[in-house]
């Protein structure tokens, strides 16, 4: 006798809210092609239908926040100002240690090793670490450097950038409260576990109808979503981060391409 497939009952949960939205869309498409006349199937799906719509609507929304925009173009002014700070300070900290601006580079060599590579990081992390950089920065002995090097400008407006972020986050904090409580203290995390158990429920009801009296059109369905799960479950499992294999930017210089100071551990 042939094994008979069936629908692993997997809620998601590993995902995040916007993957549990493409995995739960795909299932939601899959169970819309079904054609059958099958009342407590049809009334599954249309509970999924609708949360799914729900989920949309939340998401969406989250990302239609006037302040995003600003936020993106902040981020990516304060990672690019960073780059070349770092690089401009790095490329001066190899010339001869005789030479007088020598001095200078080596006073900020502490600071500058101590924040490499954090433009990768998560941005609330980023944020905390450029302000741990403009306070090391603050010194009199350290500006003095900025200055002789002719960084200080630069440094500066990676500040300001960074200062215009975290205000537009707050902003956008604001206005997400705001938002939730006109909905009534929904959120997607809500919606997603009112979401889950019709999922399941509907998988459940799928393998029974199919082992009790099998169909090409429910076979069909269990199979495709078998394979949405599969693509999900990797999905989680791959996990990611922010910019995490982006390599650093390559040296301006094709003649100078010298490996940068190693990064200090965090202690």
């Amino acid at each position: 006798m042939a094994t008979i497939l069936e629908i692993p009952e997997w809620t998601g949960s590993p995902l995040t809210i916007a993957s549990f939205l493409a995995y739960a869309t795909s299932v939601d498409s899959n169970a819309a092609e079904v054609e059958t006349d099958n009342v407590r199937f049809d009334m599954l799906r249309n509970q999924l239908h609708q949360l799914v719509l729900r989920l949309q609507d939340f998401i969406n929304q989250q990302r239609a926040y006037a302040q995003t925009p600003e936020i993106t173009k902040q981020d990516q002014k304060r990672d690019s100002l960073w780059k070349a700070l770092w690089y401009a300070w790095y490329y001066i900290d190899q010339i001869d240690p005789t030479d007088p601006l020598s001095q200078y580079s080596q006073r900020l060599r502490p600071v500058m090793t101590a924040y490499k590579g954090m433009w990768k990081h998560e941005m609330t992390k980023e944020t905390e670490e450029i302000k741990g950089l403009q306070r090391d920065l603050a010194g009199a002995a350290q500006q003095q450097a900025l200055e002789q090097l002719g960084l200080k400008v630069i440094a500066q407006q990676i500040f300001a950038a960074n200062a215009t972020l975290e205000e537009q986050v707050t902003q956008r904090e604001h206005a997400r409260g705001e938002r939730i409580a006109e909905k009534a203290g929904e959120t997607g995390e809500s919606i997603r576990k009112q979401t889950a158990p019709v999922m399941i429920e509907l998988f459940k009801y799928a393998n029974a109808l199919q082992l009790i009296n099998p169909a090409d059109n429910i076979a069909q369905f269990i199979q495709n979503v078998c394979g949405v799960i599969n693509h999900y479950k990797q999905v989680a499992a791959s996990g990611g981060s922010r910019s995490g294999d982006e390599p650093e930017p390559t040296p301006v210089d094709p003649e100078v391409t010298p490996a940068e100071p190693e990064q200090q551990t965090e202690g």
